[in-house]
């Protein structure tokens, strides 16, 4: 069933960010070339000491990323604020290729709303029936999946700019928002500062959104 237009927002500044070179640069581009070369000489005190460098290296370079985007580091984690709301980046949960984003709803609505890129298990589930929540938007219904306890809230949380933001990732992504509490999961073959910031903005989007409380009552 499709969801009816949300309501027109007024927020007092933009989540979204330009994207520059530096965004576009993998964080682990040595890091897979020194796993290598550990494989290769062998030893499994030496494949202990080449796994350390290559995370020391990927701390080191998503620092640098951050640092240039004037991005706050503190406690191991990369933090954001805009409108009000911020995004968590935990350093520690960084690879080669995933990231996870965390924020906390301005509001928090007593609902959990899943929005990935559709599996054949979505696919088959709908197949025997299973209700779809669809935006109206025929190219990404086609492409993601929505699940949520309120239709109505999902309808209030789920704008034109979320959806935006959720097709330009760039990557796999999956949003989680379970009774306020966010989280953003990020799959890339080689994971960039542009990937992080799509997270970022996605975290912002569903944390600053606000919901009218007879949409969950």
């Amino acid at each position: 069933m499709p969801l009816e237009p949300p309501p027109a927002r007024a927020y007092d500044v933009s989540v979204r960010f330009p994207r520059t070179i530096v965004d576009e640069q993998p964080f682990g581009d040595t890091g897979t070339a020194g796993a290598t070369v550990g494989r290769l000489v062998g030893g499994e005190t030496l494949g202990r000491l080449v796994e350390a460098d290559t995370a020391n290296s990927l701390r080191r370079r998503t620092e640098h990323w951050a640092n240039a985007r004037a991005f706050t580091i503190a406690d191991s984690m990369i933090t954001h604020s805009a409108d009000g709301v911020t995004a968590l980046v935990p350093l520690y949960a960084i690879t080669e290729g995933t990231a996870v984003v965390r924020g906390t709803a301005a509001q928090a609505v007593g609902m959990s709303l899943e929005i990935e890129p559709k599996r054949w298990t979505h696919r088959l589930r709908a197949r025997f029936g299973a209700k779809a929540i669809e935006t109206g938007d025929a190219s990404f219904d086609r492409g993601w999946h929505i699940g949520a306890s309120d239709e109505s809230a999902a309808h209030q949380v789920i704008d034109e700019e979320l959806i935006e933001t959720l097709r330009d990732a760039g990557c796999w992504c999956r949003a989680v928002y379970d009774g306020g509490k966010i989280e953003v999961r990020l799959d890339a073959e080689r994971l960039a500062g542009t990937h992080i910031l799509s997270g970022i903005e996605i975290v912002l989007l569903l944390a600053r959104a606000r919901v009218q409380t007879s949409a969950y009552r």
